[in-house]
């Protein structure tokens, strides 16, 4: 166990659910970015 209760491998499997659902919401937010470049013809 790490020093803040978790084993190790709950620790890496909390971490890579944070970055995929981080990952998963920046490529949202890019894809409306571009949509609207697109929708407003910013290209």
């Amino acid at each position: 166990y790490t020093s803040i209760g978790m084993t190790e491998q709950e620790l890496v499997d909390s971490f890579q659910t944070v970055v995929q659902s981080g990952i998963a919401k920046f490529f949202k937010a890019l894809k409306v970015l571009l949509l609207l470049e697109n929708d407003l013809g910013l290209d």
